[in-house]
């Protein structure tokens, strides 16, 4: 923008100085002694220079507008994580990678609030939303920036932690439980406290798509809630 500002001024700056050579090689008056000449020069420089500024404020926010709607497109309004489309669009974008690497280790971590459901049917949306907030700031407290973290559905989440393996990302697993299990959450008219399940499945060779790779999470999840509330449990592989 600034180039365009400069080439504009030189440009009517270019004009000024050719009308001038034209009129003195025709033996004419000087044109900047007329002042309606100047004036009109005036006139032209201040609009190019309005224009020049609106147009660069325009531009300004049209790609503020344009990030800005990216953003939302990506993200969950509720816990401002990742939404389930673009999570679910990255994860295969992993996974790709994953089939061209093979020993690429990562672990994907399911987590879901237990007796959500009743806790909504005694309680109102109103509750459950706070809890899924509050469960979401737990859990992205506690992941790294380069995980990749989204809310997957009412009230589960799905973490894919990239170089991880199973190991750390049970401890992780269980530090969230953890954290969940140990915090108070007032709705109600009262302090409540609220638990969650986690399954975790990690990359493995056999997978054909990324898809196989989110239900053994979802199972792993499945497996966890079988044990009772607040469990972790991880995939393993059956011989059937």
């Amino acid at each position: 923008m600034k180039s365009f500002c400069q080439t504009k001024i030189m440009v009517l700056l270019t004009g000024l100085v050719q009308y001038r050579v034209g009129l003195a090689a025709a033996g004419g008056a000087n044109p900047i002694t007329n002042p309606w000449i100047l004036a009109l020069f005036v006139v032209l420089f201040a609009l190019i220079v309005f224009l020049v500024v609106k147009v660069r404020s325009y531009g300004n926010n049209l790609t503020l507008l344009e990030t800005e709607l990216t953003r939302l497109s990506r993200t969950d309004d509720l816990t401002q994580l990742l939404n389930r489309r673009y999570l679910e669009k990255r994860l295969y974008e992993d996974f790709e990678v994953h089939l061209r690497n093979p020993d690429a280790n990562s672990v994907l971590m399911m987590v879901e609030v237990d007796q959500f459901d009743d806790l909504t049917d005694t309680f109102g949306h109103a509750a459950g939303d706070l809890v899924v907030q509050t469960i979401a700031d737990i859990i992205q407290a506690r992941v790294r920036t380069t995980d990749l973290c989204g809310r997957f559905a009412e009230e589960a989440f799905l973490v894919c932690l990239r170089d991880t393996s199973i190991k750390p990302a049970t401890s992780l697993a269980d530090e969230v439980r953890q954290k969940v299990a140990d915090t108070d959450m007032f709705y109600g008219q009262k302090t409540n406290k609220v638990t969650c399940s986690v399954g975790l499945a990690s990359l493995s060779q056999d997978m054909v798509s990324c898809r196989d790779w989110i239900q053994q999470a979802e199972q792993a999840l499945y497996q966890a809630k079988q044990q009772g509330a607040n469990q972790t449990s991880v995939f393993v592989a059956t011989n059937d």
